[in-house]
């Protein structure tokens, strides 16, 4: 059994457990995917939390800084809200704007037909508070943690609803007998909900569009928004699978029919809407469809749109990372790492340190939780591998890099869809790949590897085989799905 299969059957054995107290309100139900989200997301990585308090909430809320100094009271109504990350401003145009891999073809597509709509992203410490987008500038927000126990009184019965968080966080302990559930997520999410309802009210849209629901903030937008009647429309940010915590299986009605869950949710495939729809309650639950097809039009955007001189720079930079030309014989992988340094096994680090021909760029991930490039690079050094070198997610484009390299390993990230796109063999080295793509690994598509002697053995016969296609389309990349996806949501 895969592991993310083990922790979503884990997650569902809470559920019953839930459904079958009768000391839980059901009209206070609609919280559960805050419990499942701590849930999910802390037995992936093994994580026992600190116990939150409801005090903590009460001492303190976020407030809504950045936009409205940007001036956003005086903003002209938008019927369309697209709350982009920082994440996602990776490539530059041809204008020397910031193009947006998430959002960028939706916003052409919007400005095509004469949409109004306000583009938003979340200002992060460390990074620019201001961006060029495509076609439009977005609104920096940024939130502070304030001592304001006034706005809290604003939420109705906020101390019921924090007893009955408590009480699915002890059933959910008791069960797994141990402390997954610390409420920390549920705090920021009821922390950020005044903020988030103080922008919807000024910008008043119809539709709300945002990557990554799952996170607690997002979730207290999705929140604030749909209790406003506003569409909520989750834009895939990766591949979800059958077995992902949040998307899939979400089968039991008294805990499904929650405002914080979108009403749709923009998948890239057939294979992925499946994924989404296949055991879940929400279609029925609701009456209507639960996934809509946009694809992913933007990764095959990226020659397109970066002028020349740009892809010269990108070539000076390229080279600099690579180690010494003379000792890597010219071949050149790409590993791109999860959320933490230490999902990377020791026997990959023992299998490339054997492969001294080859140069290794180590890709960190957007939201790395541990490792900095510094960190990471000193890790390698440590271990003796001079040919390996880590790298900064925000530098040079993935399109780019695809271009560039020979082979792809990672653990189970969806760069194996973009790595497809550019025929780049992807080799996996962690079982969780099986959760999302079983079928391309059955097929020969994507090579799993789970010991030293198994990935140095995939690596020689990916160079001698080359690509091997997919036997089927799974990212639909024509511009034409995005344009029949927003004419679907804004007919009904």
């Amino acid at each position: 059994m895969s592991k993310l299969k083990d922790i979503l059957n884990q997650i569902l054995s809470v559920e019953e457990e839930v459904i079958k107290n009768c000391g839980i309100d059901p009209a206070h139900f609609v919280f559960w995917p805050l419990i499942r989200l701590e849930l999910f997301w802390n037995l992936q990585h093994g994580i026992t939390p600190k116990q939150a308090a409801s005090s903590s909430y009460r001492d303190h809320s976020a407030r809504l800084l950045g936009a409205r100094e940007s001036g956003i009271s005086s903003c002209p109504n938008a019927s369309i809200f697209i709350l982009s990350q920082f994440a996602n401003f990776k490539w530059r145009t041809k204008n020397d704007r910031l193009y947006d891999i998430r959002f960028g073809e939706i916003i052409r597509h919007l400005h095509e037909n004469n949409h109004d709509f306000q583009y938003f992203h979340i200002h992060e410490d460390g990074h620019r508070s201001t961006f060029s987008g495509l076609e439009n500038d977005p609104i920096s927000i940024e939130f502070t943690l304030e001592n304001n126990e006034s706005d809290t009184n604003r939420f109705p019965h906020f101390d019921e609803i924090w007893e009955t968080l408590e009480f699915m966080r002890d059933i959910a302990n008791k069960l797994l007998k141990k402390e997954y559930v610390g409420l920390s997520m549920v705090k920021t999410f009821f922390s950020h909900i005044n903020a988030w309802n103080l922008l919807l009210d000024s910008v008043r849209p119809k539709f709300l569009f945002l990557d990554n629901f799952y996170n607690p903030i997002h979730m207290a937008l999705t929140y604030a928004a749909r209790k406003r009647k506003i569409k909520v429309i989750d834009m895939a940010h990766g591949t979800q699978g059958p077995h992902h915590g949040m998307y899939s299986h979400w089968i039991n009605p008294k805990l499904s029919g929650s405002p914080i869950l979108p009403d749709l949710f923009w998948v890239w495939g057939k294979e992925a809407q499946s994924d989404v729809e296949d055991n879940s309650c929400l279609a029925e639950l609701r009456g209507e469809k639960i996934t809509v097809l946009g694809g992913n039009p933007s990764l095959k955007k990226f020659r397109e749109i970066t002028p020349e001189v740009l892809c010269k720079k990108y070539e000076e930079e390229f080279d600099q990372c690579l180690p010494d030309k003379s000792e890597s014989g010219g071949k050149i992988g790409l590993v791109t790492c999860g959320h933490d340094w230490k999902l990377i096994p020791e026997f990959v680090f023992d299998c490339l340190g054997e492969m001294d021909d080859w140069g290794w760029l180590f890709r960190l991930h957007p939201y790395s939780s541990d490792f900095t490039t510094e960190k990471a690079n000193a890790d390698l050094n440590a271990k003796g591998l001079g040919h390996c070198i880590a790298m900064s997610p925000h530098s040079l484009p993935m399109p780019f890099l695809l271009s560039k390299v020979d082979l792809h390993l990672t653990g189970w990230s969806t760069t194996c869809r973009e790595a497809s796109i550019f025929e780049v063999p992807t080799i996996f080295f962690d079982q969780r790949a099986t959760s999302f793509y079983q079928k391309e690994i059955s097929e020969g598509h994507f090579v799993l590897s789970m010991s030293e002697q198994s990935l140095s053995s995939s690596i020689d016969q990916a160079l001698r085989q080359g690509f091997v296609p997919a036997t089927r389309n799974h990212i639909e990349t024509s511009s034409h799905f995005p344009r029949n996806a927003l004419e679907e949501i804004f007919k009904n």
